[in-house]
């Protein structure tokens, strides 16, 4: 039985009581257990939202203390930064690859709540989710400031992080889609399209949270939960039950008839039809018997009287060819003789010129072109190199200058694979390795102070809060000279009164037009006179609050250049922190600077892929042969063919002389044949001297 598709993990981001959590269920055990208030039930609540993201299909687990407590709008926490909140599901389809369910939460009681899916494809027409290989955690719903992203930043940040893509639905329409989606994808074993359905998948589901008040031994209690006791609906049950019971069993009765009557016509037809065809083809074969013994007669009876011709004219033949046969017999044994004779003289040629062809020889000829060839096969590899270079010095040079620029090239391959290759080429890391490594790690300890600064002045300039002396001052709508400007921005975040906790480095006045006055000005700033201590501030660059009337447009343009400057300095710390983080996993050195420097050289060098130590060890093992190598190769050319040729010679003298035995032996048998015949033994021998 397969064990998926099967739920991975559950995981809160907002979620009270758990805040953001990921709880891995075990594959068989997943009931959650623990003392009171740790939110047991919240889980089943959460359940119940991610399968039946409907309020009005929604029934808590447990009745809360406050009112508000048990209702959907109570689940996000109780915090001010909180507006919506996310629980989602990571399934596991497979092993190691998941499809994340879920539900978007929020906290206005107005806004209805929405269920998403998580999946890689970006394919929503085809009904068919694309798994991913790592399950989504609950810090992958959180922003940088580690607040609750909304849907459309949820999107953007899984697309770019992880390459994952989230669709929700919306309204009745949509939601029907969901259930579509799951269905058809087998992450639920029902069609939740359906409303009953539906109905009976969410008792189901609050069942999980109910455990306390039903009783699941007890028929009596599970039908209290199913069914609610409503009697009128078992009545009605019934009663329709019994009017389909008789629909069946007569259903059941024209069936048996129907396929009994069916059984019969089907036998018959198939009765008649073998019956036709038996007819049809007897009646075939009939007329085919006859045409066949017909056209057997015809054809014997012309045979019969061809051969009766044939027979005539071969009596007559041979009556006429009888005394020709004789005078040709007697010619033929004349040739008979002279052939013997013949085969004697050519018998002794070849038994002479035999012995000039001997094994030896060609055995000699044979052992010289083997070596030759071992030679020549051990060579023909590297005797191009060794044309190409001329000499060992050469190739030596060539191998190590190859060998540098293949290591170069590794690195500079590895440096090209990382993502950040178009910032780097625009960083000073591409210009001098030293200085670059000096900058960064001296601009990487300064940004987080930056942008910590300059976070705070947006705090300050958006808070709106009068406990800070900047907002007191733009409050007064009053100029300032440049003097106490100076001060004042100095003294930004300074309080005005008394703060409930102290913490380090915490400032606060109870004047603060006293701590504005108190200073002393001086040609290139100011002295902050701080009762015996004087600290001095250089005059702020540029003016804001000289003219009352328009401060709040140069408060508001400051706003939004102390903006771009948060954002570019957190755009350049992550991008440098990125590119320092690639360089470092992949090793980057001066060396490594060393081989993108030179790398139009890198990548115009041609690689000779026949070169190697090994072909240069053999090619000075082999110095002399390879000086020599194309006239070894044309004494390999003669010797070899000159074996060959006087092997051919010494298998066709065999054979001749074989064939001239063998024609002596049958002229000789043929001679002794037709001794007895036509000659006598003193005949023949006369007619073997005539001819010899």
């Amino acid at each position: 039985m397969s064990n998926y598709p099967r739920i991975y993990s559950l995981s809160t981001a907002g979620i009270r009581q758990h805040n953001n959590a990921d709880y891995l269920l075990h594959p068989i055990r997943t009931d959650f257990t623990g003392d009171n208030g740790l939110g047991k039930s919240i889980i089943a609540d959460l359940m119940q939202l991610v399968f039946v993201p409907k309020r009005d299909m929604w029934k808590p687990g447990t009745e809360g203390v406050g009112k508000n407590d048990r209702r959907i709008e109570g689940i996000p926490l109780n915090k001010d930064y909180v507006q919506h909140a996310y629980t989602f599901i990571n399934i596991e389809r497979y092993q190691n690859r998941f499809i994340c369910i879920g539900t978007y939460i929020p906290k206005n009681p107005r806004l209805p709540v929405r269920p998403f899916i998580v999946q890689k494809g970006d394919d929503w027409e085809g009904k068919t989710l694309i798994s991913f290989e790592k399950a989504l955690k609950s810090w992958d719903f959180l922003g940088v400031d580690k607040k609750v992203l909304d849907l459309k930043e949820l999107k953007e940040h899984l697309l770019k992080k992880h390459g994952l893509h989230l669709k929700d639905f919306f309204q009745h329409d949509e939601i029907q889609l969901y259930y579509e989606f799951l269905y058809k994808n087998q992450l639920v074993p029902i069609d939740l399209t359906k409303e009953n359905n539906l109905k009976a998948f969410a008792k189901v589901i609050q069942s999980f949270a109910r455990a306390k008040t039903l009783d699941i031994n007890n028929s009596r209690s599970l039908q209290n939960f199913l069914f609610e006791e409503n009697e009128d609906i078992k009545t009605l049950f019934g009663e329709q039950k019994d009017l389909l019971v008789g629909y069946i069993r007569q259903y059941n009765m024209n069936r048996s008839i129907i396929q009994e009557l069916d059984n019969k016509q089907n036998k018959l037809m198939a009765l008649k039809a073998l019956h036709d065809a038996y007819a049809e083809k007897k009646i075939d074969f009939l007329k085919n018997d006859a045409l066949l013994a017909s056209l057997n007669y015809v054809d014997l009876h012309r045979i019969h009287e061809e051969n009766a011709y044939r027979l005539e004219m071969a009596q007559k033949s041979f009556q006429q060819n009888s005394q020709q046969v004789k005078i040709q017999t007697e010619n033929i044994l004349k040739l008979y003789s002279e052939a013997h004779a013949i085969t004697s003289v050519l018998k002794s040629h070849y038994e002479t010129i035999l012995p000039e062809l001997s094994d030896m020889r060609i055995e000699e000829l044979r052992t010289r072109a083997n070596k030759l060839n071992i030679i020549l096969n051990e060579l023909e590899r590297v005797a191009p190199v060794f044309r190409k270079y001329q000499s060992v010095k050469a190739l030596e040079q060539q191998l190590e200058k190859q060998n540098a620029i293949s290591a170069r090239k590794k690195k500079l391959e590895a440096l090209r694979g990382i993502s950040s290759f178009d910032l780097f080429e625009k960083s000073e890391w591409a210009k001098d390795y030293t200085k670059a490594y000096e900058h960064y790690q001296q601009r990487l300890a300064e940004l987080p102070q930056i942008i910590a600064d300059l976070e705070n002045l947006v705090d300050i300039y958006e808070s709106g809060s009068t406990d800070s002396l900047l907002i007191w001052a733009v409050n007064q709508k009053k100029p300032l000279s440049l003097a106490q400007e100076t001060a004042l921005m100095h003294f930004k975040d300074v309080l005005l009164k008394r703060p409930k906790k102290g913490e380090p480095g915490i400032k606060y006045t109870e004047d603060p037009r006293a701590l504005l006055d108190s200073i002393e000005e001086d040609k290139e700033g100011v002295w902050l006179v701080l009762g015996e201590l004087r600290e001095f501030v250089p005059y702020v660059e540029k003016q804001k609050f000289s003219n009352a009337k328009s401060l709040k447009a140069a408060i508001d343009k400051d706003k939004e250049e102390i903006r771009r400057n948060l954002e570019e300095a957190r755009s350049e710390f992550e991008s440098m922190s990125r590119l320092m983080r690639e360089l470092s996993e992949i090793g980057f050195n001066s060396g490594m600077l060393e081989a993108y420097t030179t790398r139009a050289e890198i990548e115009s060098f041609e690689v000779d892929e026949d070169l190697s130590q090994a072909v240069i060890e053999l090619i000075q093992n082999n110095l002399e042969n390879l000086e020599q190598y194309d006239k070894l190769k044309e004494e390999y050319v003669r010797v070899n063919d000159e074996a060959v040729l006087i092997a051919k010679r010494q298998t066709e003298s065999h054979i001749e002389l074989e064939n001239m035995i063998r024609d002596m032996q049958r002229y000789e048998s043929e001679l002794e044949r037709q001794k007895g015949k036509k000659y006598s033994e003193d005949q023949l021998e006369q007619v073997r001297r005539q001819k010899v």
